[in-house]
């Protein structure tokens, strides 16, 4: 019996042995397979007015979390090796697109334009050991000090906002591993069995990036004259300070409304004379601006494509004049009405910015004296008019 049992033990232990050889055997049968490159779409939706920003956007991939399969649902690893991924980079002369070009996944509204890049996603490091699908999360994220931007605007309803799913499918081809594709999804969801490679019409939750919008307002202001001492030609001094704005940006300034140079007339103080009015205003490293405008009656200046977010100050010298805070419909003659500056910063709104001033100049002028002279002065112009008359009248009589 004790003989049975040893000899039942050394078989059973080389069982074992040879089971484990086997499956080792088996796990060798792959050529671990390198992947390749696959991309995703970055649109950023801009107004029509405003420039593109120069900024760029940058991405994390992770491994996902696996999904252990079910009767109808196929398993999910999570990624493996470590991926490298791209950024989108934006610069002020790209070009905008102003119409949805075939087969761009974005939706416009009135008077927006985009830009679209393509981000690339270097599977080339990473090494699949099986067949399956390797999951991994990318994300966007938020870019540090940057106003006006609002995220991933256009995702699905059930995506995480700045995240998507990519899927990368590795498949047994005649013994060999192959990546036979790459899906990005909307959501983390369990993958179908009825999922077959290159079929992704049965993907339900398909996406191609990410779409964020720079959302920015235009901001005009002006100047009016009124009053019977107030002069139509002259200049006055306004301060337009901006914060909080893009760093070392150039914001497009419309001063087709006004002119490019003051010029010098009586009315105008030497400080205001041949200065120009900038058509561009470029902040600091900050996000700041203080530029000064000069502006007479009827002019008016527009800063195009500010961002959310950021603030301006506007002042102006009103000098000898009464300055009254706005511009009132029926001073300016247009339909827009001119809202009075706040003393302080303000953020720019959703909607543009109309804002004003008003100086007006009366004087007193003395009526009563020349009204009660003029009769009797008139009178006696005649009366010498007459004299005269007759005098060289008899004269010529008498010759």
């Amino acid at each position: 019996m004790k003989r049975f049992t040893k000899i039942m033990a050394i078989i059973m232990a080389t069982a074992l042995i040879m089971g484990i050889a086997a499956i080792s055997a088996s796990a060798a049968n792959y050529t671990p397979q390198a992947g390749g490159t696959t991309s995703f779409n970055k649109y950023l939706i801009v107004d029509e007015d405003a420039k593109v920003p120069a900024i760029t956007f940058e991405y994390t991939i992770a491994p996902g979390t696996a999904i252990e399969p079910t009767a109808s649902t196929l398993s999910v690893f999570a990624g493996v090796g470590t991926p490298v991924v791209g950024t989108a980079a934006y610069a002020a002369n790209d070009t905008k697109l102003t119409a949805v070009a075939p087969g761009d996944l974005v939706t416009l509204d009135s008077g927006e334009n985009y830009v679209k890049k393509v981000v690339n996603i270097n599977f080339e490091s990473v090494s699949f050991p099986e067949p399956g699908i390797y999951r991994y999360i990318l994300t966007e994220k938020e870019i540090s000090g940057v106003t006006g931007i609002q995220y991933d605007t256009q995702k699905s309803k059930d995506a995480t906002a700045k995240t998507r799913i990519l899927d990368v499918y590795v498949t047994d081809k005649d013994g060999a591993l192959a990546v036979s594709s790459y899906v990005l999804h909307d959501t983390a969801a369990a993958v179908s069995k009825k999922v077959v490679e290159h079929d992704g019409d049965r993907v339900t939750d398909k996406s191609d990036g990410f779409v964020n919008e720079y959302k920015t307002s235009n901001l005009e202001f002006g100047k009016e004259v009124t009053g019977n001492q107030g002069s139509k030609d002259k200049y006055f001094d306004f301060t337009l300070t901006i914060a909080n704005a893009l760093p070392n940006t150039a914001y497009t300034v419309d001063i087709t409304g006004a002119e490019a140079t003051s010029v010098a007339n009586a009315a105008t103080i030497a400080a205001n004379a041949g200065q120009t009015n900038a058509s561009t205003i470029t902040t600091d490293e900050n996000g700041g601006a203080t530029v000064h405008y000069y502006l007479k009656d009827g002019q008016y200046i527009k800063v195009k494509g500010l961002p959310q977010a950021a603030t301006y100050t506007l002042t102006e010298k009103y000098e000898d004049y009464t300055q009254t805070s706005g511009i009132t419909t029926d001073v300016s003659g247009k339909t827009q009405v001119y809202a009075a500056p706040a003393s302080t910063a303000t953020a720019i709104g959703p909607n543009d910015v109309y804002v004003g001033f008003t100086n007006t100049k009366d004087g007193v002028i003395p009526t009563g004296v020349l009204l009660t002279i003029a009769p009797f002065a008139i009178g006696i112009l005649l009366f010498g008019a007459l004299i005269i008359f007759f005098i060289a009248k008899r004269r010529r009589n008498n010759y």
